[in-house]
This record gives C-alpha cells, structure tokens and sequence, in this order.
C-alpha cells in the first residue's frame, strides 16, 4: 500500500551537512554509536543484567558482548550503526513502536517525534 517507504534503522542514512557524507556524517554517526553503547549497558549490563550480555572489562566505553552458545563475542560501537543502518518498512516501523520494551521503543518514538 501507500507510505510503505522504507528507511533506515537507528540512525543510518542521510550525509554531511553538504548532502557528501563528510564530516557531519562521521561525527553523527560516532554520537550515535556511543550513545547506543551506553543505552546497552544501562539497560541489559547493569541491575539485573540480561543472561547473554556483558560488558567488558576493557574497552567498555568501545565495546559489548554477546554470549553467545559457542561463547562470548566482544563488538566494537565504532561504526556498528552505519553497518547496520537496514531499511524497516512503516508497517514494521509501527509494531517496533508499540512493543512492550521500552528500550526498543524509545527508538522509534525518537524517530517520529524528529518526523523521521
């Protein structure tokens, strides 16, 4: 139907203030990536902290891990938005807005109150 544009998740997409993908960009992109950093640990690594996420002893301000069933993988934020920066449908864009986590959901109600 109509309006089924898709955009990018999470931040991705867009450019430099120029439109070139530039500096605006890299600098955006880096913000962007921290601050999903620091949400993942205020949400899954401290209080009660999920089973399957831990925040590592070095490189915490730059990295997270996943425990996976092989063992625990450590990523790197540096760039993890603009890899993973995926299309969602509005249709998808809309479920995501009203799931019963308040962490997914802070995304998307970001999303549509930038008009995004």
């Amino acid at each position: 139907g109509g309006g089924d544009a898709a955009k990018p998740v999470f931040g991705g997409g867009g450019g430099g203030a120029d439109g070139s993908g530039g500096p605006a960009k890299l600098s955006s992109a880096v913000a962007t990536d921290r601050k999903l950093l620091q949400q993942l640990h205020a949400q899954f690594g401290k209080g009660s902290p999920h089973a399957h996420y831990a925040r590592p002893r070095h490189d915490s301000d730059q990295c997270f891990a996943v425990k996976h069933f092989a063992g625990e993988v450590v990523y790197t934020v540096d760039g993890f938005s603009e890899r993973n920066s995926d299309t969602v449908s509005d249709e998808l864009r809309a479920v995501l807005r009203a799931s019963a986590c308040d962490w997914v959901r802070t995304f998307f109600d970001q999303e549509e109150a930038q008009g995004v």
